[in-house]
């Protein structure tokens, strides 16, 4: 090959017409603009790569509410290629002619499939008269086996412990349906369910609380009590969801997330047994925040907010024999301490408020657990349980939504609610099994307590809360945790969390007027 020829194949391939007439700068034009181009799509990929799971776009199909459950199974169909699967989806406009779709909605208007979560990502309010306030809501049903949980609450501490041991984390076991479709259905046809022995169960009580002070005992306890009679929610997904499902929303508003949570709840007390009488909803943590929801939604319904004295909920999280050892990053593995590389603007703010002039890399672990604990929710955090549009509308705005602009802690959220409702009340954890017995179930849960009932609570006291079936035995750590805390434990307590614990004193629940309450 001569040299012209081989000048004209370099040309070629980087796009000239012919090798005549073209300067050696051209030349070096090209290059130049190929590198650019190579460079600005490989920025373009690791961008991509770096950012949140939450944020990225999905390749697969399936419903957000079918990947809260798929998890174990979803890793395992990646390594298959079968990714895609969806639940199986039934539009009821196609009910009635018979076939696959006709059983499986059969078996959700005969109360056999359970709600175990909800797809919220589509919400959007409705102004028509007549029907639903909210559409986009898809309801993901599967069978519960909740004789298990009845049995033994302690293995089952978490509602998706349940769903996992029922195997409602594989989506074949998954039905979606329109939620308000079917809400609105089923109510039309109540008396029609009603002659069939189906009913829904109205809400007996929502159950609040700080992290870490013992309101998994309390579901627990009301598991035990009654094991057919009550049936208890400990965290559940559809709940934690419908709570949040409009927060940040602008065609999303309080009437339409307190319909959807209304229907939530109706779908979820859904029973056809006769022996089921109540049903309680332990919410998560920071569902706290959301009381407000609940109230409007449920206004007549009675309410508890668990909390637990300051250096002991540190002390669960900071105990000293836990922080010798070091997690990557090199701070100790307290969850508190998680945020500790890369602080967050909230908790700059929050350390500046309670610690006029100091910066937040200038506090110890144990204040910087303690400002984290009585914080307000970041964006990040709030996108953990909001909706995948509500967490993209949280990280792209320059401000959080309302009820985000006050540095209100999960504490001065419910005292803000019980100051406007005497459905609420606070509980200690201290002597928490007494109080529940002598005061919360039997006055503000008003449930009989006979000698059985009282001993079965007693005995599943007597297990860890969270045993997942081990039956390992409870102690009190109380003691043990205020005699372990350190002097820097103590004063972070004290600077940053000690005006909620001593206002919620008030509003305990041996405090109340109970004739006052309920007249």
């Amino acid at each position: 090959m001569d040299g012209a020829t081989a000048r004209s194949g370099i040309r070629r391939r980087r796009g000239a017409a012919s090798a005549s007439g073209k300067s050696p700068s051209t030349s070096v034009i090209v290059v130049l603009v190929s590198f650019i181009a190579t460079s600005t799509l490989l920025l373009i990929w690791l961008m991509c790569m770096s950012m949140p799971s939450s944020t990225r776009p999905r390749a697969s199909p399936m419903s957000k509410g079918a990947a809260v459950f798929a998890t174990k199974k979803k890793t395992k169909a990646r390594r298959r290629g079968d990714d895609g699967r969806v639940p199986a989806v039934v539009e009821l406009d196609d009910v009635g002619n018979g076939g696959d779709a006709d059983d499986k909605f059969g078996r959700i208007i005969n109360a056999e499939l359970d709600l175990v979560a909800i797809d919220a990502v589509g919400i959007e309010r409705v102004y028509a008269e007549g029907g639903s306030k909210y559409r986009g809501v898809r309801g993901i049903f599967c069978k519960l086996h909740w004789d298990k949980y009845k049995k033994d609450p302690p293995a089952f501490p978490m509602f998706k412990m349940l769903v996992q041991e029922s195997k409602c984390d594989e989506v074949e076991n998954l039905v979606s349906v329109d939620l308000a479709e079917i809400a609105r259905r089923l109510d039309e046809e109540e008396t029609e369910q009603e002659s069939m022995g189906i009913r829904a169960m109205a809400p007996a009580g929502f159950v609040f609380h700080e992290s870490r002070v013992g309101s998994t005992l309390v579901a627990n306890a009301l598991a035990a009590m009654d094991p057919s009679g009550h049936r208890v929610y400990s965290e559940s997904d559809p709940i934690n969801r419908a709570l949040s499902a409009c927060e940040g929303f602008t065609r999303c508003d309080m009437e339409a997330n307190v319909e959807l949570l209304r229907d939530v709840v109706f779908m979820m007390g859904r029973t056809s047994s006769p022996d089921e009488r109540r049903m309680f909803f332990k919410v998560s943590s920071v569902g706290s925040k959301r009381i407000d929801v609940m109230r409007q939604a449920f206004e007549f319904v009675p309410w508890l907010f668990v909390y637990r004295d300051p250096v002991q909920t540190m002390m669960s999280h900071m105990d000293p024999t836990k922080m010798k050892r070091t997690v990557r990053g090199g701070y100790p593995p307290a969850v508190c301490l998680r945020a500790r590389r890369s602080p967050p603007e909230d908790l700059r703010r929050l350390v500046l408020k309670y610690d006029s002039g100091k910066r937040v890399e200038e506090l110890s672990d144990e204040e910087f657990c303690a400002a984290h604990l009585v914080r307000y929710a970041s964006k990040w955090e709030i996108c953990s349980y909001s909706s995948i549009r509500s967490c993209l509308w949280f990280l792209s705005s320059d401000s959080p939504p309302f009820h985000y602009t006050s540095q209100a802690t999960l504490c001065e959220s419910a005292l803000q609610q019980m100051n406007l409702s005497h459905q609420g009340a606070a509980v200690e954890y201290e002597g928490l099994v007494d109080k529940l017995i002598e005061e919360v179930f039997p006055k503000h849960f008003t449930i009989d307590i006979d000698e059985a009932a009282r001993q079965r609570i007693l005995d599943v006291s007597k297990i860890y809360s969270k045993s997942n079936g081990h039956d390992l035995e409870w102690k009190d750590d109380s003691e043990r945790k205020d005699s372990r805390a350190t002097p820097e434990i103590v004063l972070a307590s004290k600077k940053y969390l000690e005006k909620s614990y001593t206002d919620l004193a008030e509003h305990c629940i041996y405090n109340r007027d109970w004739h006052y309450v309920y007249t």
